[in-house]
């Protein structure tokens, strides 16, 4: 039985992440709620490593196209040969990211799991 006290919102598309200093891309997501988000990378980040990410909204009609946020990981389990899944909790992030996180991402490419 799940005991979260937010629910993951699934996307029905691929949403890519990508580092905000080297521009790289580290993975997609596969769930996200307002405080954080569960992704699939080839990379295996560190326990407690802060990542620093834009996620790229594509087809935005908005005139946001990247979400500029820092996130704490706070798990990493193997998922496949060279596959992880990593479980993020976003820092200090502003009401005005977390909208953005609601009408960009959950809104409009997600579903509640």
């Amino acid at each position: 039985m799940d005991h979260r006290v937010l629910k993951r919102n699934v996307l029905l598309k691929p949403i890519k992440i990508f580092s905000k200093f080297s521009h790289e891309h580290i993975g997609n997501i596969v769930d996200i709620h307002t405080e954080g988000m569960k992704i699939v990378s080839k990379y295996h980040f560190h326990l407690n490593e802060f990542l620093h990410l834009l996620i790229d909204l594509p087809e935005s009609e908005m005139s946001i196209h990247e979400i500029e946020l820092t996130a704490k990981n706070v798990w990493t389990k193997d998922f496949l040969v060279n596959r992880y899944f990593t479980g993020l909790k976003f820092e200090n992030i502003s009401v005005e990211t977390k909208t953005d996180i609601l009408d960009n991402l959950i809104r409009r490419y997600g579903f509640s799991a």
